[in-house]
């Protein structure tokens, strides 16, 4: 107890009001945006769950990474839990620190390089189109899923060792590296921060960006491009339904790609810069700048069900095919206004009222005046 007061001496009143502000934005940013994202990724793993979306390979790679970014969300309820609504761990800090930094770096990565794996893949598409029914295949897709799991781990496979973990007896708050290995508490101090940033951000946006330049550029080009008769005449059918999922494809690509650039480029360069030029700042600016960008970095994991509802028509209909009843209400709506067109089209095409002797004597004067016309012709 002595400790915390001593603690809560030294505190100015700007140290209270960032502290303050902190709690809040775990308490009600967080358990907002955690709620959204819970809801849009479940659906988005629902619908990409699909046979399908199953069957092409981009839907593989959506739903490998709606997974990651729940397990992301998910791993957030912790700071919640403990910021938000002060519920203090008492588990054993050391080892559950270790594997929710692990699961939090390992998900961040597997979320970029799945990112950047589907914009491979669509330009893998745009521009060899016929070498792409044999490299952008669901088997491909799940050795490319395997790969970039592999590698993350590797990556961040340190964060389970014993140089990671609690910084000081009884802090249950925070967690790092262990001063007990210098090297490492070195490495991880002013390497680590680097290389998260190149391989969660830099490196994945640089790649993603030239496969962006070269899509576009492949999409000019073909549009100017002068095609034989004979290669549009054949199939059409099946041309026009391929270019169909690959502009959808794309659109779902296109909303991910601006979500991705928007929440996490910001945030990793101001991370980059704060370690570059090791700004030092107090705990409770800390706190209030890690809430911040956690908590744009989560909208980050969240949306994207949301964009993908907005941008795509095709995402929207494998969507609404997960629920039998929006179907059927759908197809009775559609039947009802179908029969609603045929009835007015009866009403409007159907013979002349009358009795029989009245059409009959109709039928006499039409075939009268057509004979007159002929004789006088």
């Amino acid at each position: 107890m002595s400790n915390s007061s001593s603690l809560f001496s030294v505190l100015t009143p700007l140290d209270l009001t960032y502290i303050s502000a902190s709690m809040d934005i775990y308490l009600y940013g967080y358990t907002l945006v955690m709620f959204i994202g819970l809801i849009g990724n479940i659906c988005q793993i629902i619908t990409f769950s699909q046979k399908f979306m199953q069957s092409l390979s981009t839907g593989i790679l959506f739903l490998a990474m709606s997974i990651s970014d729940t397990i992301y969300i998910l791993q957030c309820l912790y700071v919640v839990i403990v910021y938000g609504f002060k519920i203090s761990d008492r588990s054993n800090y050391g080892q559950t620190c270790q594997f929710r930094h692990f699961m939090n770096y390992l998900s961040t990565n597997f979320s970029a390089w799945m990112l950047t794996t589907i914009t491979c893949d669509r330009w893998i598409r745009s521009r060899y189109p016929i070498k792409a029914k044999q490299i952008c295949r669901p088997r491909i897709a799940v050795y490319a899923i395997i790969v970039a799991l592999t590698f993350d781990f590797v990556l961040n496979f340190h964060l389970l060792t014993p140089m990671f973990g609690q910084i000081a007896p009884g802090v249950t708050t925070n967690c790092g590296a262990n001063r007990s290995y210098p090297t490492y508490t070195y490495f991880y101090t002013y390497f680590w921060p680097i290389i998260v940033t190149l391989s969660v951000t830099i490196v994945p946006a640089c790649i993603m960006i030239y496969f962006l330049i070269s899509i576009a550029h492949t999409i000019k080009t073909r549009r100017n491009r002068v095609q034989p008769i004979g290669s549009t005449a054949a199939n059409p059918h099946e041309r026009r339904r391929a270019h169909y999922l690959h502009r959808q494809m794309l659109i779902l690509m296109f909303a991910t790609l601006i979500l991705f650039f928007l929440t996490t480029i910001p945030v990793a360069l101001f991370r980059l810069t704060f370690s570059i030029f090791n700004i030092q700042q107090s705990f409770s600016f800390s706190l209030l700048l890690a809430s911040i960008f956690g908590l744009i970095t989560t909208i980050n994991y969240s949306l994207n069900f949301y964009l993908h509802s907005l941008t795509s028509n095709l995402f929207r209909k494998q969507f609404f095919h997960c629920f039998p009843c929006v179907i059927t209400i759908t197809s009775r709506n559609h039947n009802r206004n179908l029969e609603t067109g045929n009835s007015m089209q009866r009403y409007v095409t159907r013979a002349p009222q009358g009795t029989i002797t009245q059409l009959m004597q109709q039928q006499l004067y039409h075939n009268e005046t057509d004979l007159n016309c002929t004789t006088m012709t």
